[in-house]
C-alpha cells in the first residue's frame, strides 16, 4: 500500500508538486498508518496550500486508489484527467458539497459531513445522466475484502499518536 499511495512515480510525482520543501524528509519516512492519519486529521501541515488539505489528500488516495486498478482490471486511458487534475476536482466539488444549505441546517451534529454527502449525491443523481448505482460484495472485490480484513481501524483510529 505504502507503494501505491506515497511511492509509485505517479504518486511520487503529486506530492513533489504538493508538499513544502521543508516538510518532505518528515512526509516520506512516517509511519504508513501514522502517515494516512496525520495527512486526514490535518495537523502535519505538509501542504504547500493548507486550506482543506485533509480532503485533498484524501481524494487524491482515492484517486490513485482508482487508476491503480483501471491500470490493472480495467482501461488505463479512461479518464483525460491526470489523477492530479481528479483529486483537485474531487476536493474541490466535497468543500462545495459541505458548504451547501445541507451543512448550515445540519451544523453542530455529529453526522453533518455524511449529511453534506448524501446530499451533494442526491443533487447529482438529479442531474440529466445516465447512472447505476450498484453494490459489489466483498466476494467481488479481492481487494476491498483484503483491506477490511488486515487493517487494525481500532488502533489505527483509537490509538494513534501525533
Amino acid at each position: 500500500m505504502d507503494h501505491i499511495f506515497r511511492c509509485c512515480p505517479v504518486a511520487y510525482s503529486i506530492w513533489e508538486t504538493l508538499i513544502r520543501a521543508d516538510k518532505k524528509e518528515e512526509f516520506y519516512s512516517m509511519d504508513f498508518k501514522r502517515w494516512i492519519f496525520v495527512n486526514l486529521s490535518n495537523v502535519g501541515g505538509f501542504g504547500r496550500d493548507q486550506v482543506h488539505w485533509d480532503i485533498l489528500f484524501g481524494s487524491l488516495l482515492w484517486c490513485l486508489w482508482k487508476k491503480r486498478n483501471e491500470w490493472i482490471f480495467g482501461d488505463p486511458d479512461r479518464y483525460n484527467e491526470s489523477v492530479l487534475q481528479r483529486g483537485l476536482r474531487l476536493q474541490k466539488e466535497s468543500v462545495a458539497a459541505c458548504s451547501s444549505n445541507a451543512a448550515e441546517q445540519l451544523q453542530g451534529t455529529v453526522h453533518a459531513t455524511v449529511h453534506c454527502i448524501i446530499y451533494y449525491i442526491a443533487e447529482l443523481l438529479d442531474r440529466a445522466w445516465s447512472i447505476k448505482l450498484c453494490h459489489i460484495g466483498r466476494n467481488g472485490n479481492c481487494v476491498a475484502d483484503w483491506m477490511v480484513k488486515h487493517v487494525e481501524f481500532d488502533d489505527f483510529f483509537h490509538k494513534a499518536t501525533l
